[in-house]
C-alpha cells in the first residue's frame, strides 16, 4: 500500500505582545488604511506514521511572504487583504510546490477589531497544488483573537476555536482551546510588545478517501507558545509555536484493514518583516 498522505493540520498561530504595560490595556487590531504589512511564515513538520510494524518518515518545510492590508468596515469590522508573493513547500516525498499562480491575487479575511473571523474569501482561481494547503482555514487561524476585556501582566483567559476543512481528501473537524497568560514586556521583530504566553489542546476527528482507501481519523494534541502584540497602533508582530499531535488512522483498502498510527510535530515562526 502507498504511503499514506501527509496531513497539514489547521493551527492558529502565536503571538506575543510588547511594549510596557502601564496598568490594564485594551488589545484591538487598528484598521490603518491603505498601510500594508509584511509578514514570513515558516513551519518545520516531523510526521512518522507506523504501517504494519514499519516507520515511515516525512519532512516537510515551507516557507510563506506575504502582505497583509487591514482597512476599517461596517460595524468596527476589519477587512484584511492577503497577498502572497513567495510561497514553497519542501518535503521528502517531494510534493508538487508550484504555487506561483497564487501570487498577487488576495486573499480576504472578514473579522472583528478583536480577530474573531466571519468569512474568508478565496481568488476565484488558485493552483491546484495550493487546494491541499487549505487556505481557508489558514487564514482563519492567522490572527490570534484577543481578549475581550482589557489586560495586565499575569491576566489569564481562553478561547475556543473549530475549524471544519477539507485536507488531503479528508473531511475533518479540528477543535483548538487556547489558555493565554499576559507576560509582560518583551522584544519581538526589532520591535517593543506586549508577549502572551499560551498553551493549547487539540482534537482531530476526520473520515474521507485517499488512493482509493476509505480512512477514519482520530487525534490529540497539546502546544505551547508566545505572541507578540503592539497595543498602540494595534499591531501583531508574529510568535512561536511548538505542537505535537498523535493520530490513529484506520484505512480499508479492499480486503485490507490497516490501524497506522501518526505523530506530527510542529514548529512553527510568524514574524513581522516590514
Amino acid at each position: 500500500m502507498k504511503t499514506l498522505a501527509v496531513l497539514a493540520l489547521a493551527t492558529l498561530a502565536s503571538i506575543s505582545i510588547g511594549a510596557e504595560l502601564a496598568g490594564a490595556q485594551t488589545l484591538r487590531y487598528d484598521a490603518e488604511a491603505g498601510e500594508i504589512h509584511t509578514y514570513v511564515r515558516t513551519q518545520q513538520d516531523h510526521v512518522t506514521q507506523t504501517v504494519n510494524g514499519a516507520e515511515q518518515k516525512a519532512e516537510v518545510k515551507s516557507y510563506w511572504r506575504f502582505g497583509a492590508r487591514i482597512d476599517g468596515g461596517e460595524g468596527g469590522n476589519r477587512t484584511v487583504e492577503v497577498i502572497h508573493d513567495s510561497l514553497s513547500i519542501e518535503a521528502v516525498p517531494q510534493a508538487d510546490s508550484d504555487f506561483t499562480g497564487l501570487y498577487g491575487k488576495p486573499v480576504r479575511i472578514v473579522m472583528d477589531e478583536r480577530g474573531s473571523v466571519t468569512e474568508v474569501v478565496l481568488p476565484d482561481s488558485v493552483p491546484e497544488a495550493a487546494g491541499r494547503l487549505d487556505l481557508a482555514a489558514t487564514y482563519r487561524g492567522f490572527y490570534p483573537v484577543l481578549p475581550v476585556d482589557p489586560v495586565q501582566e499575569g491576566q489569564t483567559w481562553s478561547d475556543t476555536m473549530n475549524v471544519n476543512t477539507n485536507q488531503s481528501g479528508l473531511d475533518m473537524t479540528i477543535r483548538r482551546v487556547n489558555h493565554y497568560t499576559a507576560a509582560g514586556s518583551a522584544e519581538y521583530a526589532g520591535q517593543s510588545a506586549l508577549k502572551i504566553d499560551y498553551t493549547t489542546e487539540v482534537s482531530i476527528e476526520g473520515s474521507g478517501t485517499q488512493q482509493g482507501a476509505d480512512i477514519s481519523l482520530s487525534g490529540q494534541g497539546t502546544g505551547t507558545g508566545s505572541f507578540y502584540f503592539r497595543p498602540d497602533p494595534g499591531l501583531y508582530l508574529g510568535g512561536t509555536e511548538r505542537s505535537e499531535v498523535k493520530m490513529d488512522a484506520f484505512v480499508v483498502a479492499g480486503t485490507q484493514n490497516l490501524l497506522i498510527p501518526i505523530v506530527q510535530q510542529r514548529e512553527e515562526t510568524i514574524e513581522l518583516v516590514d
